[in-house]
């Protein structure tokens, strides 16, 4: 497990720089995904939950439909 550190408003902005499909919103970084349908959108909510319990941290997902956003 990492022991993860809040970014400070530069190194939001540099990572953002780096990945430009994610925005800052509210302070935190935020990116919507989107799939043909549900059950794609699903498969790609199940991966990103199996990755967020190896890393020990866990974003909050919202899914509607074939779009999934991460914050």
């Amino acid at each position: 497990m990492t022991d993860l550190v809040k970014m400070n408003e530069g190194e939001i902005r540099d990572a953002l720089k780096n990945h430009p499909d994610w925005n800052e919103v509210g302070g935190e970084l935020q990116r919507t995904f989107q799939f043909d349908d549900f059950a794609a959108s699903i498969v790609f909510v199940n991966r990103v939950a199996e990755a967020a319990e190896k890393a020990d941290h866990h974003p909050d997902i919202l899914i509607r439909y074939n779009k999934v956003t991460l914050t």
